[in-house]
């Protein structure tokens, strides 16, 4: 019962730290513009745009890819990464997204949805 509770704190503490990391971006981001009006040519929609494309290509490369990269070097060292790389279906999809980040692919939606509005409010 203890390992099945501790597992869920984990997964709700992951959750909660990845809706707090958006609502710090989000908070910092106003602070700035609201103290500085825009930055060089970008305003304030050009800015968020940029921000949540970067927040777009950050959750994908963070959830799908770099969580892996803590791992290789385990992979390589007990051998397990040849038998990865032996297997019949893709080989470099399956090295490449052993490992994922479940709470960081939760706000894709969200990070999208908001690159969508701003690439919206911009009329690109």
């Amino acid at each position: 019962m203890a390992r099945f509770l501790t597992f869920r704190l984990s997964v709700m503490l992951y959750h909660v730290v990845e809706v707090s990391e958006f609502l710090s971006l989000i908070l910092r981001v106003y602070f700035l513009l609201s103290q500085l009006g825009q930055i060089g040519p970008w305003g304030r929609d050009q800015f968020m745009f940029y921000v949540f494309w970067f927040q777009v290509v950050f959750c994908l490369q963070g959830s799908l890819i770099s969580p892996y990269f803590w791992n290789f070097s385990t992979e390589v060292r007990t051998g397990n990464l040849d038998f990865r790389l032996l297997r019949p279906r893709g080989a470099l999809f399956d090295v490449l997204t052993a490992v994922t980040r479940p709470g960081a692919l939760a706000m894709l939606p969200v990070y999208v949805g908001l690159l969508g509005y701003y690439l919206y409010v911009l009329k690109v």
